[in-house]
């Protein structure tokens, strides 16, 4: 046995449960910031679309509801 497997096998079991409980611990608070991360880049994707792009949407309709407005009226001689 090497030195690292003989340290291994030495280690009292709590030790060792200790440890691995640390791992996960701290792989899930990791997950948790990936997590954090990605719905704040999607609540951000999310008010640019509601803020900019609906605005341009309503106004690309406004335009077009005046058209037809006045395409109507040159039709029906309002």
């Amino acid at each position: 046995m090497n030195l690292q497997m003989r340290w291994l096998a030495n280690t009292r079991i709590g030790s060792r449960l200790s440890a691995v409980s640390g791992g996960v611990i701290a792989l899930l608070l990791l997950l948790a910031g990936v997590g954090v991360s990605r719905i704040d880049a999607v609540l951000s994707n999310a008010e640019l679309i509601l803020h900019d792009r609906y605005a341009n949407i309503a106004l690309g309709h406004s335009i077009e509801n005046d058209l037809n407005r006045q395409a109507t009226c040159r039709t029906w001689r309002c």
